[in-house]
């Protein structure tokens, strides 16, 4: 199986790990810049009524697009285990895409810990509705630096040394 095609398709699942995990980062540091902004003393009182219904169905449009950048990314470290040619030496850069798949894994792992000020928001809880938000919003931020960054950087480093042979 050392046809050109097969080379493009295995080139190809080197860099979609990186492709999928940029985004994923991209996505959690846009999602925190956006949403911080209704934690602000400034507009807290119009924020305490459209906050709820403002954030579920943010939250509602963006979590299928995180699950399935989370999903791209482990199926093409499974893709690349798979068909990294362990001849070449290929495979030495496994253990870089293989932290980077463990690592979406743990992000998904992470939803039981900010499930409930999820729904708490989704039940309106009146005057502690931005005390939810800016608990998502501490968890989201310990996630993004140390799930979601790890992740890309095994991802690029990964990349780096495989592509570079």
């Amino acid at each position: 199986m050392d046809s050109q095609p097969f080379r493009y398709l295995v080139a190809f699942l080197h860099i979609a790990p990186v492709i999928s995990s940029t985004c994923t980062l991209w996505l959690a540091i846009d999602q925190h810049s956006s949403l911080q902004i209704l934690t602000r003393p400034r507009i807290h009182g119009l924020d305490e009524r459209f906050l709820p219904s403002y954030f579920i169905a943010f939250f509602d449009s963006i979590v299928y697009r995180v699950v399935g950048l989370l999903l791209t990314t482990m199926a093409s470290v499974a893709g690349i285990v798979r068909f990294s040619d362990m001849s070449s030496g290929e495979h030495c850069s496994n253990h870089w895409y293989v932290a980077s798949a463990c690592l979406a894994m743990v992000h998904l792992l992470v939803y039981p810990v900010i499930a409930p000020h999820v729904e708490a928001l989704r039940r309106d809880c009146r005057e502690k509705n931005v005390d939810e938000l800016q608990g998502w919003l501490r968890i989201h931020r310990l996630r993004t630096l140390i799930i979601d960054l790890p992740a890309w950087m095994c991802c690029v480093i990964g990349a780096i040394h495989c592509l570079s042979k």
